[in-house]
C-alpha cells in the first residue's frame, strides 16, 4: 500500500516535513497526494509542487469537499488550529501527524484525544526528540530500571528573539482578535519540546507521559507582548519528580538547550559539561553511557507516521503522551501571574530591534545551578504563584 500523504502549511517550519517528503516521494512508500496552502506562490518549493502535479487547495476542507483522499494529513500550522484541522482529518479518514504543542487548550487536546479514540485513526505529536533514537534509548533504560528513581530533572534554554519574532499574528498572543486562545509563549510552543521532554521521559511506557501535581511558577515579560517571554517553573510531579524547567526569549545570551537530569543511581547531562549535544549518562559505580544526539534524525517522525498507517505500530508520541505539557500551560495561563521586569534592567537596541534584560542569563542559570526560582535567591522584583496542577 502507498499512503497517501497531504500536508497542510509551505513555509517556516514546515518546509521541514513538505522538503524530505518532495526529495524522497518516488521511493513507493507513499505518494505525496497534496498540499495545503493560503498562497503556494509563496513556498520555496512551489515550481517543485507543481512539476509533481501535486493537488494544491487553500484549505483542508476544500481538500476534502473535492473529493480528495488522505491516508496521513501532516498539520503544520499555529497552535489554535490544531485541533479543528487533525479532527477534520480524521473525520476524512486520515490518520494525523501535528506539530507541537498539541494544542493551545487542554479541553482541545482531549476533543483530539477522544476523536482520535473513537475513530481508530492515530493523531502523532511532533515532538521530535520523542522520535530520536538516542533519546528513546534513553528512556527505554529509564523504563528497565537502570537509573533507579527520578529525584530532579532541570532544563534551561536562553534563545532571544527581537522585535521581528512577535510581529506576526499569533507569536507572543494571549488571544486573537476574536477571541480564540493562542496562549503562544516560550513555554508554550517555542522551548516547549524541553518541558514535554521530561514529562515523556518520566512515563510509565515509551508512548506515556508523567503529570504534573503542584506548580510553583515565575512568568516575566520584557518584550510588549500579551504573554511572558520569561519563566521558571518547579514542579512536582504524580510520580514524585522535581521538574525544574527555566526558559527565556529576553535573556542577553544565546545558548543551547541544556539538561541535567539526577536518578538514584546516574546523572545524565545534555550541554552541561561540554557543547556536544549528546546525552551522557554517569551512574554512580563510574561507568559511561553516550546515547548520541537527539537531534539527529529529524525525519524519523515523519517515516515513522506513514509506516505506522500500515503496520498499525503505535507511535511513540501522541496527544495521550503531549498532553501534560499542554495542561501545563492551560495552568500557568488560570494561575500564574506575569510581572513586567524593571525599567532600569532592559536594554533596548534599537539598531538590533531587540529587548534583553541585563543579567538575567547570569540570573537563570543560577537558578538553573540550584533548582530554585529567582524569588527562592533573594530577588524581589518577582513573584512566584503557586498551585495544584491536578488535570479535571
Amino acid at each position: 500500500m502507498s499512503v497517501k500523504v497531504v500536508t497542510v502549511g509551505v513555509r517556516g517550519y514546515a518546509t521541514t516535513y513538505v522538503h524530505p517528503l518532495l526529495d524522497d516521494m518516488h521511493e513507493g512508500k507513499y505518494t505525496y497526494e497534496g498540499v495545503i496552502a493560503r498562497d503556494i506562490t509563496k513556498s520555496p518549493f512551489c515550481d517543485r509542487i507543481k512539476e509533481e502535479n501535486i493537488t494544491v487547495c487553500k484549505t483542508l476542507k476544500e481538500y476534502f469537499e473535492n473529493g480528495h483522499k488522505a491516508d496521513l494529513v501532516i498539520i503544520s500550522t499555529p497552535p489554535h488550529l490544531h485541533a479543528d484541522e487533525s479532527i477534520l482529518a480524521i473525520e476524512n479518514g486520515a490518520n494525523v501527524l501535528c506539530e507541537k504543542p498539541v494544542a493551545s487548550l487542554y479541553s482541545d487536546a482531549v476533543r483530539m484525544l477522544e476523536a482520535s479514540e473513537k475513530s481508530g485513526k492515530f493523531i502523532g505529536i511532533c515532538y521530535q526528540w520523542s522520535y530520536s533514537d538516542a533519546n528513546r534509548a534513553f528512556k527505554a533504560d529509564i523504563l528497565a530500571g537502570k537509573f533507579g528513581k527520578a529525584k530532579e530533572l532541570k532544563s534551561f534554554v536562553s534563545w532571544p528573539r527581537g522585535w521581528d519574532y512577535y510581529s506576526g499574528a499569533w507569536k507572543g498572543k494571549i488571544k486573537d482578535e476574536n477571541g480564540t486562545m493562542i496562549l503562544d509563549s516560550v513555554v508554550g510552543n517555542a522551548a516547549a519540546h524541553y518541558l514535554h521532554n521530561m514529562y515523556f521521559l518520566l512515563g510509565d511506557a515509551m508512548n506515556t507521559c508523567d503529570f504534573p501535581e503542584t506548580i510553583r511558577c515565575e512568568l516575566l515579560r520584557a518584550n510588549d507582548i500579551e504573554n511572558f517571554d520569561t519563566c521558571l517553573l518547579d514542579i512536582k510531579t504524580k510520580s514524585g519528580a522535581k521538574l525544574v524547567y527555566i526558559a527565556s526569549h529576553a535573556a542577553e545570551k544565546n545558548d543551547a538547550p541544556k539538561f541535567e537530569f539526577v536518578f538514584e543511581n546516574a546523572v545524565v547531562t545534555f550541554n552541561v559539561k561540554e557543547q556536544n549535544n549528546h546525552i551522557i549518562a554517569e551512574f554512580k559505580d563510574g561507568t559511561v553511557k553516550d546515547y548520541g544526539d537527539p537531534n539527529e534524525g529529524l525525519n524519523n517522525r515523519i517515516w515513522d507516521s506513514i509506516d505506522a498507517v500500515t503496520s498499525n505500530k503505535p507511535l511513540v508520541c501522541t496527544v495521550k503522551t503531549a498532553i501534560a505539557h499542554t495542561l501545563t500551560v492551560n495552568k500557568l495561563y488560570e494561575c500564574g501571574k506575569i510581572v513586567n521586569f524593571p525599567d532600569e534592567l532592559l536594554l533596548i537596541d534599537k539598531e538590533a530591534e531587540i529587548t534583553s534584560v541585563k543579567g538575567l542569563y547570569e540570573l537563570m542559570h543560577k537558578a538553573f545551578e540550584k533548582g530554585c526560582l529567582l524569588k527562592d535567591m533573594g530577588i524581589d522584583w518577582t513573584e512566584v504563584r503557586e498551585f495544584c496542577a491536578e488535570q479535571e
